[in-house]
């Protein structure tokens, strides 16, 4: 799935995600990742959705986003409950989706310039 959005505003939207990984910034990562619109992705190393944690997303939530999209990989897999809550405390939306939603989601996020984070499990 291919992305065309481009913006001088910011550098690093998905250019595209297919089952090889996400292509931003014209590099292919097939790891495990956080994106924000105007930082390099970092490298994220999650257990897995079921067992995540508040503090597993210490990174992603160093840019203080008013909504961070959880991908997870190519089938819709739900947090425990608890995280909502916790993420709702924080004044922080947490949405969960499949990755290829969550790619479109950010690039359109990042182009209306809202705090948004992403934070992909590699399941490519």
């Amino acid at each position: 799935m291919k992305f065309n959005l481009e913006t001088a505003d910011h550098r690093f939207l998905i250019q595209n995600y297919s089952a090889e990984g996400v292509l931003i910034a014209g590099q292919l990562y097939r790891e495990s990742l956080i994106v924000t619109p105007n930082d390099p992705p970092s490298v994220w190393s999650p257990p897995a959705v079921q067992l995540l944690k508040l503090e597993d997303f210490a990174t992603a939530l160093q840019g203080n986003p008013e909504v961070l999209l959880l991908g997870t990989g190519s089938e819709l897999i739900f947090p425990p409950y608890t995280l909502n809550a916790e993420f709702a405390q924080l004044r922080i939306g947490l949405e969960v989706m499949n990755t290829a939603a969550a790619c479109r989601t950010f690039n359109v996020l990042a182009g209306e310039s809202r705090r948004v984070t992403a934070a992909f499990i590699q399941n490519y």
